[in-house]
């Protein structure tokens, strides 16, 4: 049975979701979990003076460039970008959501220039969001970033999940009408960033999978 956007809107469930999270209220705290204050200690994480909302005492807020690099993608000359498929592929924003062509590039980058399965990316142009790549070694355009962060002190699936809120990234979003800021990698870096205990960030994460799968079904159940 069909039903309209006010009976369901999955797209507002999804937020609220995020927001839960973010402020620690999504799942229980775990007494017994190292805080958030020891990773500031033993992973040179900064704390940050803006904090945007209430959070559990055993979180704290960082800056986010404190405990994850941006490394930026490449801006390719024309005649850098093939159509020979024996050449690596070459990642361009559009790939990453409305586009199916590629194109190759037989250069010889470095390390950071490439991403490969499990890496988090971050596309910041036009459309834009983050992405856990499972497409294979690529190199990647100008446009997005790859994610290089301190993973005895952040979770990829819980950063993840925080970047995927436009509302931490730019504040009010186009959802709600609103002008959207220009995303820079300064900015990004300066993000306050909500850091809980390890273990509860692995916990948070894997609720918010669980309740996206279950919203996706009934989704699909309501088509």
């Amino acid at each position: 049975m069909k039903t309209n956007s006010l009976d369901f809107d999955a797209q507002a469930l999804r937020e609220k979701i995020l927001d839960l999270a973010m402020r620690g209220k999504l799942v229980p705290q775990d007494p017994n979990d190292e805080p958030a204050s020891v990773l500031l200690e033993k992973d040179n994480l900064k704390n940050s003076d803006e904090k945007p909302h209430d959070i559990p005492a055993s979180w704290k807020w960082i800056i986010l460039g404190s405990g994850v690099n941006f490394y930026n993608g490449r801006a390719y000359k024309k005649n850098e970008l093939l159509n020979d498929d024996k050449f690596t592929p070459v990642l361009r924003v559009g790939n990453l959501f409305t586009n199916s062509s590629w194109y190759y590039s037989d250069l010889k980058l470095d390390p950071n220039k490439y991403i490969d399965n499990g890496d988090l990316i971050y596309a910041w142009s036009a459309s834009f969001g983050p992405k856990i790549w499972n497409g294979g070694r690529v190199i990647f355009h100008y446009h997005i970033w790859k994610l290089k962060y301190d993973n005895t002190a952040i979770d990829k699936n819980f950063l993840y999940y925080f970047l995927l809120d436009k509302r931490n990234v730019v504040g009010e979003t186009d959802l709600h009408g609103s002008t959207m800021k220009h995303i820079t990698k300064t900015n990004m870096e300066h993000l306050p960033f909500p850091l809980p205990p390890l273990s509860e960030q692995s916990r948070i994460a894997a609720k918010i999978a669980q309740l996206f799968a279950l919203l996706r079904k009934v989704e699909s159940l309501l088509k």
